[in-house]
């Protein structure tokens, strides 16, 4: 059975197609909380293209105003034999203070497969919207009855780098992210 892109070919999606203008979630949630998350560290959010699509944005929404100025930055990694593997594209940063909506534009074409969206923060700790719901069912877990939706690694903040860093790999719950088809 094939894994993430492992190069097998994939069963039919019953994803019924992207809709351009639209955005959609990195994960299916039905409820969601507000969970924080610290300065060097990469998280990734795994998210499945059904097929060949181009994406105009990315967003996150956080929950939290700031006095001095935030910056996330935001990449995109291809997933293989089920952990990031090379970089797509580095998205650049969006700079903020005040909570709700963020997006960075992008003109990125993604055939189908499984892909991470990184995730650094930088200069202090950001509380985002998350959701509520485990993938061990794709993700695998370290013990039983784990609750993460995602992983983390040590990686300080700036550009992304080529091969996804995997130092200190940890289950956590990650937060969501949109894509905007085009």
């Amino acid at each position: 059975m094939p894994l993430f892109n492992d190069e097998a070919s994939l069963i039919p999606s019953p994803h019924p197609g992207f809709i351009s203008g639209k955005y959609y979630a990195s994960t299916i949630y039905s409820a969601t909380t507000n969970l924080s998350f610290s300065i060097g560290f990469v998280y990734y959010i795994y998210f499945f293209v059904s097929f060949q699509q181009s994406f105009s944005k990315v967003a996150f929404y956080s929950n939290t105003s700031f006095s001095n100025t935030q910056n996330v930055r935001l990449g995109i990694y291809k997933i293989a034999f089920g952990l990031p593997s090379t970089l797509v594209a580095d998205l650049g940063s969006i700079s903020f203070t005040s909570n709700g909506s963020k997006e960075v534009a992008c003109s990125i074409v993604l055939p189908a497969g499984w892909y991470s969206i990184g995730f650094i923060t930088n200069p202090s700790f950001i509380n985002l919207l998350c959701p509520l719901i485990t993938l061990t069912n794709l993700l695998g877990t370290a013990s039983l009855g784990s609750s993460t939706s995602g992983f983390r690694a040590t990686l300080a903040y700036g550009d992304f780098p080529s091969v996804a860093s995997l130092t200190n790999l940890t289950e956590v719950s990650v937060p969501i992210i949109w894509l905007k088809a085009s």
